[in-house]
Order: structure tokens, then sequence, then C-alpha cells
């Protein structure tokens, strides 16, 4: 996977640079972050306002569709590109609603992951690895230590798959040949359909964005779950709460799939 870049500074881990896992975590209202991870997020927030915005309403698409894997029975989550497990992502929306779910974050960077591996320390049923997402094989091979892969896993690749710089669907399809029936995969992509011309913030270092169509491709070999792809907003926003983001502004696409 390409690593994003890190703005100007010292080493990541005297918190003089701004790192973008920390960036997310800001953004997203955690506590896992740094001066310089603010300072960065809010300069970016002076020239575009709107730039947190994606990173929002991916979350919120995130939490709501763990919750929809766990009424479907799936239990198990395989978090691609995970960042830091903070601020209402996988492991704390699973496991605030079924203690016994299993997560597994995975993130390219070693420093991320060995720091959601700490943040992880003691909580059952989830560990965080440093691995390449582009390598299903790897990934699937560390994770059968603590999933069941002969039962259904939840894949979720929420705004990740626009970083690497090898043809995702292909990427997908490894994942996708693995899986066993009734597993789901759920992912967000950013795109540059009716999306103002501001650019992606500097934490989403989007380096592919995709056109709806080329997101619905993603699910190839997938049975989309309704409403399809939609704005992260407009998949099963939970009744009589409005969405955090508009539509129009999340800058994304997302969608839920279950391998037939």
């Amino acid at each position: 996977m390409t690593t994003p870049a890190k703005l100007p500074g010292t080493a990541a881990s005297t918190g003089a640079v701004a790192d973008p896992a920390r960036m997310y975590d800001y953004v997203l209202g955690g506590t896992r972050h740094r001066a310089a991870d603010r300072d960065a997020v809010d300069r970016a927030l002076r020239a575009d306002p709107d730039a947190a915005l994606g990173a929002v309403a991916d979350r919120e698409f995130l939490r709501r569709a763990v919750r929809f894997c766990l009424d479907e029975g799936v239990d198990q989550f395989l978090d691609l590109g995970s960042g830091l497990p903070t601020a209402g992502g996988v492991v704390p929306t699973a496991q605030a609603a079924d203690p016994r779910a299993r997560v597994l974050c995975v993130d390219h960077d070693p420093d991320t992951a060995e720091a959601a591996r700490a943040l992880l320390s003691g909580t059952a049923g989830a560990d965080a690895l440093a691995a390449d997402l582009r390598d299903p094989a790897a990934v699937l091979g560390a994770a059968a230590e603590l999933l069941d892969l002969d039962r259904p896993v939840a894949v979720f690749a929420v705004a990740v798959l626009h970083h690497i710089d090898v043809p995702a669907p292909s990427v997908v399809a490894g994942y996708r040949e693995a899986l066993v029936p009734g597993s789901l995969l759920a992912l967000t992509h950013r795109t540059d359909d009716e999306v103002p011309p501001t650019g992606p913030a500097p934490w989403d270092d989007a380096a592919g964005p995709r056109s709806r169509g080329e997101v619905r491709a993603l699910f190839d070999g997938f049975a989309l779950v309704p409403p399809g792809v939609v704005r992260p907003a407009q998949w099963r926003p939970a009744p009589g709460r409005p969405a955090t983001v508009p539509p129009e502004l999340s800058r994304s696409w997302a969608g839920v799939g279950r391998r037939a």
C-alpha cells in the first residue's frame, strides 16, 4: 500500500509529525492524537471547512454496517486499513453490541499497528496486525489465528481502497475467493462524482477516486445489500435520526455485499 505522506517535522514517534491515523482520530472526536495532528487538521479545515465531512460520513456508515453484520449473525470482522481502534470504530462498535465479537485490525503502518495493539491489550477477541492488504493470502493466513475462516467473516475496507497502488478489484477478489458463503464485504471509496473540486483532505491522500459504477464493480461476486451503492448517509440510515453529513458532501460511495 502506498504510505500517506507525513507533514513536515521530526520522527513520528515524537509527536512532531502529523500522522494520518491520528488525524482521523482527531477529526472523528477521538482522544489518541497529538498537537501536530490537531494543527494539521485545523489548517486543512481553515482552507476547506467541509474537509472533515467525508471521514465523519464514512465512520457513521461503518457503525451502521457493523450492527447490520451482527444482526445478520456475522460476529467476526477483518478491518482492513483500520488505523487506530478508537472513536466508534469496528472494535468498540462490535463489542458494545456483542462482547463475543472477534475483530482483527489490519494496518500497513507498523507504528499504527503497534499503537492499535497496545490500545487493544486486554480486550478479549480483538487484536491488531501490521500487514499489507494488497496480499490477501498473507493477511488471511495471519487472520486465521484469531478468526474462524470456516465461518462467515465481515471484511471492512472503509476509506482505504483508494490508497492502494494496484487494481482494487483484484485485491477484493483475493479476499472474496477465501470467504465462505454468507460472508460480508463493507466498503467506502472516494469519488469525484458530483464533488466540489476542493481536492482530498491531507489525511485522506486519495490516490484513485472511482465512479459509482466502478465502486459497484468492486462487489463482483457479492450480492449487494439494499439500497446498493449509495452515499454513506443513504445506506440504511437510522429511522428518525438525521444524517450528520448531507449525502452530497460525503465525497464517497458506500455499500455492503454478501458472498453468495
